[in-house]
């Protein structure tokens, strides 16, 4: 399976006008159930936040409201092809069970008035399959060799 991520509208904005700084920001990974459909015009995490994955305490489900915190958050320059990429390590989830289609992205952050401006969003439906369900196991979100997102 080969998915990518597909950019909010308004992401080249907020990294123009400083409402999200990847180095410094914090980076969420959040897992989102199919009563979501991507809609690019989205801007905030708020605006899809409804449609998380629910955290359970007592039994823990192994998911945190909000997603995982991204770590590894690099930016490097490539001189040939010139160009900048993000990347980051890949995003783990222990023992989780639920049900999700989507992981999106935002920053965990407000400003310019954006309460967690959205990056991008991965449509993870095996093949066309729907739902990923998944119970008490170890789930991998494996990121691109080549990185999360590269800018030419």
């Amino acid at each position: 399976m080969s998915s990518q991520l597909a950019l909010f509208n308004k992401l080249r904005k907020y990294m123009l006008d400083g409402t999200i700084d990847f180095d410094t920001d914090t980076i969420k990974c959040a897992l989102v159930t199919n009563t979501y459909t991507f809609d690019a015009t989205d801007e905030k995490w708020g605006d899809i936040s409804a449609n998380e994955v629910v955290a359970v305490a007592s039994p823990s489900n192994g998911y945190t409201t909000g997603g995982a915190t991204v770590s590894g958050v690099a930016i490097t320059e490539v001189a040939s092809p010139l160009s900048a990429i993000l990347d980051c390590n890949d995003v783990d989830w222990y023992s989780l069970t639920a049900t999700f289609k989507y992981a999106v992205f935002y920053a965990s952050v407000t400003r310019n008035g954006i309460v967690n401006p959205l990056i991008g969003c991965v449509l993870l439906d095996y093949e066309g399959g729907g739902s990923i369900v998944v119970n008490g196991v170890d789930y991998k979100l494996q990121i691109s060799a080549s990185g999360l997102l590269s800018l030419a």
